[in-house]
């Protein structure tokens, strides 16, 4: 397996059991009603983690020998991988999301449950090609930070 493929395997496997396990406690802590829900933002400490992890796979890659380019793809595969943690985290919430659409009011009669679905799906999904595109900025900023010094001979 490839050095960079590993590092990207690796950094996004860690990435989305933290992302998981952190909107878990956060979901555990939470208090307060349907309507109301107030907790602590452990979610940050997720995205902290994944930026870390990211650009450690893009240093370990450039340290590898390999180029910043390199370093980069390792940081959209973390991206990928960790983003199967973020849509698992959105799609176990949607029960909460439909239960917190009652609190919307709603003169139309539009069927806000459907509508919450479906913006959770739709967000699940553009957080992940966001996260992509942010692992792969991490992992490059990473490679440039790890870069072995050229030789001079």
């Amino acid at each position: 397996m490839q050095v960079w493929v590993r590092n990207g395997l690796i950094a996004g496997g860690i990435a989305g059991v933290v992302t998981i396990i952190v909107n878990l406690a956060e979901r555990a802590m939470a208090t307060g009603d349907v309507c109301h829900r107030t907790g602590p933002r452990l979610g940050y400490l997720g995205f902290v983690a994944f930026l870390l992890l990211t650009g450690w796979a893009g240093y370990a890659t450039a340290r590898a020998g390999l180029s910043v380019s390199r370093a980069a793809i390792a940081g959209v595969i973390g991206g990928a991988v960790s983003g199967i943690g973020t849509i698992i985290v959105v799609l176990s919430a949607l029960d909460q999301i439909r239960s917190a659409s009652q609190c919307i009011a709603n003169p139309n009669g539009v069927d806000v449950q459907a509508f919450a679905t479906a913006g959770g799906v739709i967000a699940a999904l553009v957080l992940f090609i966001i996260g992509i595109a942010i692992a792969a900025g991490a992992a490059a900023v990473g490679g440039v930070l790890g870069q072995r010094p050229a030789s001079t001979r």
